[in-house]
């Protein structure tokens, strides 16, 4: 970290072995910082976190969870695997742990993606767009980012009048691993390494360019 203005301290993250930058971006002056198993860093603030400078507004933030000294051990934050580098799903901080789902996000977008009537009658609610669940989002698993431009203009109007920062979960990706194509190293097979989805490149593959629009 480095104390770069009044307001902001500088993130960077650096490769150890290749002696290069391979990351940098801005946080403000309240922060943590956990490590994942692999040793990425998630950078946790007072409300929200940022992983690879992405704002995920999924982790419900307190005091209790990030605020510094009111632990009743001496391990810190940067004490072993705080954040769930499989699947994106909890990250422990003093006392509690955060999850960056609830149940209620499930069950009312089931009901708008059925259609339900009753989901019609009610305010717009950012509850079914804000959430990580093994690593993917909102924008990743609902079909309207990709095939209805009309609901997805709708739904990104909302979310920046209510609360702007979902829009960022835009930028999160989800990696898999391409197994149709491998290549031979020495004498065995091994995938390509892996490759990444993110919601407008969903949109682009089903060739809708008012959605590409809308999410760019």
């Amino acid at each position: 970290m480095i104390d770069s203005t009044i307001e902001t301290d500088l993130m960077i993250e650096w490769d150890m072995i290749n002696n290069t930058e391979t990351n940098s971006y801005d946080v403000g002056k309240q922060y943590q910082i956990y490590f994942d198993a692999i040793g990425d860093t998630i950078v946790a603030t007072k409300h929200h976190c940022m992983m690879n400078g992405t704002i995920i507004k999924a982790f419900i933030t307190n005091k209790n969870l990030y605020s510094v000294g009111e632990s009743s051990h001496n391990l810190g934050l940067y004490h072993g695997h705080r954040f769930d580098h499989n699947n994106h799903n909890w990250m422990i901080g003093y006392e509690y742990m955060a999850l960056p789902f609830s149940y209620m996000s499930f069950v009312i977008k089931n009901s708008i993606e059925l259609n339900d009537q009753r989901s019609k009658m009610v305010l717009f609610d950012i509850e079914p767009y804000n959430y990580i669940f093994n690593r993917s989002t909102s924008f990743l698993d609902s079909k309207f980012v990709t095939d209805n431009h009309l609901t997805l203009e709708k739904v990104l109007s909302n979310c920046m009048k209510i609360e702007p920062d979902i829009i960022d979960s835009l930028a999160y990706v989800q990696a898999y691993t391409n197994k149709a194509a491998k290549i031979l190293d020495g004498d065995q097979f091994k995938y390509y390494p892996n490759l990444f989805i993110a919601p407008v490149s969903k949109a682009v593959a089903q060739d809708n360019n008012r959605c590409v629009a809308l999410l760019l």
